[in-house]
């Protein structure tokens, strides 16, 4: 597990689960049917204290009663750790020593949970508000029905009415990519072939048979990867019964998404596909290019419109260095972007 040494002012690994077992008893009350599960949830938090702080809070309101929150910092260099401790006293904070990407991260988070005695591992991003209801629908699909081992609900994009965040659909063959639900399903629960990395409900059995998230791909991918992984064992669910908004820090849509979004997302489809035989690893590159071209366009297209020309050629650049590292085989963090 890559988290720092314990030093002075940093509690040792067994100190941060005796003071969870402490918690969990201080805050016990007469169970609900629905909170027979043990659920621990883990936050990723990357130089982003107020959505973090956002998040939680919000956590903090849900009607669930068995969850402990665990907070993993990915090497945060605005003093996030602290505030957050302080923020919040009774919840474990895992400091990491380097940002090794949303898998590295969350990873380290699912061990600790494992080692609490979690019955179901949800993980969720940072910048993710929940509705205090969304958990139980989520553990109730994984009591009933054994042989689904993930489970997801429904997002919508925060602030943007009924607009709906991809959480889970199909994989897609021709994308080479997660395919988001039909419309006309979004409010249909059913079994799913691929869920994103946005919010998801684990069963603990799942990583003792399948494993822990890949991390090479640092960031994007890794939850389409570990969804084909788990479907070979397992079932995937998806519920429209939960609702969470997720801000979506990556951005919308082509003309919004940043830097960071564009490389990995253009680079990680080589790194998902790279054992598959060599026809499929040359549609991924023929895919990938048209891709890369028409994202291209549509930037350009906003700098007809006004948009700034220095930050649109910025994201083009990362565009295509994405394709290139890709083709080259490049994993973990980028030091290009």
């Amino acid at each position: 597990m890559c988290c720092c040494p314990p030093d002075e002012g940093t509690k040792s690994m067994q100190e941060l689960i005796d003071m969870t077992h402490t918690s969990q008893k201080r805050s016990e009350k007469e169970p609900s049917p629905s909170a027979s599960h043990f659920v621990a949830i883990v936050v990723l938090n990357w130089n982003g204290f107020h959505d973090t702080v956002e998040c939680v809070r919000s956590l903090l309101q849900i009607s669930y009663d068995r969850f402990e929150i665990i907070i993993v910092d990915n090497a945060s260099t605005d003093g996030s750790p602290d505030k957050l401790e302080h923020l919040f006293p009774k919840i474990v904070v895992l400091r990491r020593q380097t940002n090794g990407g949303y898998a590295a991260g969350n990873n380290d988070g699912i061990r600790f949970a494992l080692r609490l005695g979690a019955d179901f591992i949800l993980l969720i991003n940072n910048d993710v508000v929940v509705d205090k209801n969304f958990l139980e629908p989520l553990v109730d699909i994984l009591d009933k029905k054994e042989d689904v081992g993930v489970v997801t609900c429904k997002a919508f994009f925060a602030g943007q009415g009924t607009l709906t965040y991809c959480t889970a659909g199909r994989f897609s063959n021709f994308r080479c990519s997660g395919a988001p639900l039909p419309k006309r399903l979004e409010d249909t629960e059913s079994e799913v072939t691929y869920i994103s990395g946005c919010i998801l409900l684990i069963r603990k059995e799942v990583f003792h048979k399948v494993g822990f998230l890949e991390e090479k791909f640092f960031m994007y991918f890794e939850d389409m990867e570990f969804s084909n992984r788990v479907r070979r064992v397992f079932k995937l669910y998806y519920t429209p019964s939960g609702v969470v908004f997720h801000k979506s820090g990556g951005g919308t849509s082509w003309q919004n998404f940043n830097e960071l979004y564009l490389y990995y997302n253009m680079r990680n489809r080589f790194l998902a596909f790279q054992e598959e035989g060599w026809l499929r690893r040359g549609y991924v590159l023929a895919f990938s290019i048209v891709l890369a071209t028409a994202k291209s366009i549509s930037i350009l297209y906003f700098i007809l419109l006004g948009k700034s020309i220095n930050s649109s050629l910025r994201r083009i650049r990362s565009v295509w260095e994405g394709v290139i590292d890709g083709c080259a085989g490049v994993v973990g963090k980028a030091i290009k972007v």
